[in-house]
């Protein structure tokens, strides 16, 4: 493309329309809307923004979301296709995202076909027809419904009961389309995060409601194989370190403390140290470290509520008769 002297160059990082459809299926007598946004990097571009309607659709109604009443766009018709032209030729420009809608029908069709509708954009600057940037979209039309193969060949050519069935296949469509997609709602990385205590709940796991997006997720993806291995240290140190986000150390006592006296006698049933009580075990939580700007009320506050919720998740899934030590510390290990 030619410029002239002193004139800027764009690329596409500086210019972009995205162009989309409500509708992508589609039976005639069906509305739909066709959606358009441009984003500019600098407000003082100018551009021109076509829309095309095809041969096929008819133009209902169209408007601008986020610019003043009177930005008007000018309608051309050629080779039956219908055009909505929008100049933003304001200086200085109020925005860097412009967003239009145009609302159409699809009309009556004989036979399948895909129509497509193309958003093109141009800049003041370019060579005359220049296209700067442009995206397509293709909406399917079926003719006729495909409930009709369940019928007797004579309705095939019965444009009556074609379009009377693609009424009930128009209410059927969603539903068709959850089912198809029920698979999605047992996944944990598609699910809606609504739906994850549910699932969650089929293992006997609770899950907190304050825990970020990911890590319910990432609770829900294990929950089968934590509940298999629940009681032991391997479970528990998985299911803290993916609850926290941060690192779990667990030890397990066996033996007691060594003594001095007669019946001193060092063993498998005798450790060093003072902390050593049997069937029990202690819990080191390395957390991430809290937001510098919390004061000291608003840190307790946090870490107690912190804890309580730790020694909920120990209680539930250590084994019943052992006993344990919780400590936790927040920022780097020492």
């Amino acid at each position: 493309m030619r410029m002239d002297a002193g004139e800027k160059l764009l690329t596409w990082k500086e210019a972009r329309v995205d162009h989309a459809a409500s509708l992508y299926h589609c039976h005639p007598g069906e509305t739909l809307t066709l959606f358009t946004r441009v984003s500019i990097s600098e407000p003082d571009l100018k551009f021109r923004l076509q829309v095309s309607v095809p041969a096929g659709m008819e133009l209902l109604d169209y408007k601008t979301l986020n610019q003043p009443a009177g930005t008007i766009p000018a309608i051309a018709q050629g080779n039956g296709t219908c055009y909505l032209i929008w100049d933003e030729k304001r200086e200085p420009l109020s925005s860097t995202r412009f967003e239009y809608q145009a609302k159409v029908r699809v009309l009556v069709a004989s036979e399948d076909k895909t129509l497509e509708s193309r958003a093109v954009l141009t800049f003041d600057g370019f060579d005359a027809g220049q296209i700067c940037e442009e995206e397509l979209v293709a909406i399917h039309v079926q003719a006729k419904s495909k409930l009709l193969k369940y019928l007797p060949s004579i309705y095939e050519d019965d444009e009556l009961m074609g379009r009377f069935l693609m009424l009930f296949e128009s209410f059927l469509a969603p539903l068709d389309s959850q089912i198809k997609g029920q698979a999605d709602y047992l996944d944990p990385f598609l699910a809606p995060v609504e739906f994850i205590p549910w699932l969650a709940s089929w293992t006997d796991m609770k899950i907190d409601e304050e825990l970020p997006p990911e890590n319910k997720r990432s609770l829900l993806k294990v929950s089968a194989s934590l509940l298999r291995a629940r009681g032991t240290r391997k479970a528990l140190k998985e299911y803290l370190e993916i609850y926290t986000g941060g690192k779990a150390e667990i030890r397990e006592h066996f033996s007691q403390n060594f003594q001095l006296g007669k019946d001193a006698k060092l063993g498998q049933d005798i450790a060093l140290g003072m902390d050593n009580v049997p069937q029990t075990f202690t819990v080191k939580l390395y957390l991430p470290p809290l937001p510098e700007e919390l004061d000291e009320d608003e840190r307790s506050r946090q870490m107690l509520n912190y804890e309580r919720k730790m020694r909920a998740i120990i209680e539930a899934e250590k084994p019943i008769h052992t006993g344990y030590k919780l400590l936790i510390q927040t920022g780097p290990r020492a």
